[in-house]
């Protein structure tokens, strides 16, 4: 029986080694693209000095720090804030609008029909031309029902101004929205990803990394440090726990020993994810 096992053990000896050589080199890349962006943070205007990613949030437990990340309603608060308070800089990025302040900001706005359910719509967000609904979502995968609030927020709504309505979603969570609405996605990459609905309203598919992507290029432009502090730990919290990036101390510790226990507590995100989304803030192509 020992021969068997040993057998075993074996078989998965020459893979065991390759999946440790990948991730200690992906670590390292990633460490070294964090070192080049504190670089650019600390010869930037805002009023930090460090990436998001050197702040760790790794020990914590769920419902440590300011935030209870479990909570959707707690992730929802806080980005409409940055999207209410925002001078105009962070709407552009994310939304791609003229740099423009919001007229108003609303959550968790009940929205009534007779015809279909009541609904609640998560956050509806109003500019003198144009308005967005965003259905926020972290950990929850009932997306069906996005379309419909999302038609709902129209129908309450006694303005003319054309509508825009996202659905947010961990980039993670790609599979399950793909089962979630079959042919009536397109992920094709051709353009924004998009569901379509014959019944209800389109809805544009908005990834928690592009919220952190814009949050990194606007915090330099946006004027109010009060926003700038918000900002910058709100990237760290969405990098780390809905992300699931590693944070700069996370892989010193991991990698300190170099040794095999350490390197399984990896976690089992696509250490290339992290790499390419770091070169991109850096102002490189993803694809290096």
């Amino acid at each position: 029986m020992s021969s068997v096992i040993t057998k075993q053990w074996a078989d998965i000896d020459g893979w065991w080694d390759n999946h440790v050589e990948y991730h200690g080199h992906g670590l390292e890349v990633v460490s070294k693209l964090i070192e080049q962006s504190n670089l650019q943070w600390a010869a930037n205007e805002s009023i930090f000095t460090q990436d998001p990613l050197c702040e760790s949030w790794e020990p914590q437990s769920p419902m440590s720090g300011p935030l209870r990340t479990n909570q959707e309603e707690n992730w929802s608060q806080w980005l409409a804030h940055l999207i209410r308070s925002s001078d105009g800089r962070f709407s552009h990025e994310l939304f791609g609008v003229p740099e423009q302040s919001t007229t108003s900001v609303d959550r968790e706005i009940h929205m009534s029909s007779q015809e279909h359910h009541d609904r609640r719509v998560d956050i509806i967000v109003e500019f003198p031309e144009l308005s967005f609904s965003i259905e926020l979502k972290k950990g929850d995968e009932h997306y069906e029902k996005s379309s419909e609030a999302a038609y709902l927020a129209e129908a309450n709504t006694d303005h003319d101004k054309p509508w825009t309505h996202y659905l947010l979603v961990p980039e993670l969570k790609q599979p399950a929205v793909v089962d979630a609405f079959g042919d009536n996605i397109d992920l094709s990459g051709a353009g924004t990803p998009t569901i379509y609905s014959e019944a209800f309203v389109d809805v544009e598919i908005l990834w928690w990394n592009d919220v952190a992507a814009a949050l990194r290029r606007a915090i330099t432009a946006e004027i109010n440090e009060n926003w700038q502090a918000s900002a910058y730990l709100f990237i760290t919290l969405i990098e780390q726990k809905i992300m699931q990036f590693h944070s700069q101390s996370a892989i010193e510790q991991i990698t300190a020993g170099g040794d095999v226990p350490d390197l399984a507590s990896v976690r089992g995100v696509d250490i290339d994810d992290q790499i390419k989304y770091l070169r991109a803030s850096l102002g490189g192509d993803p694809r290096d």
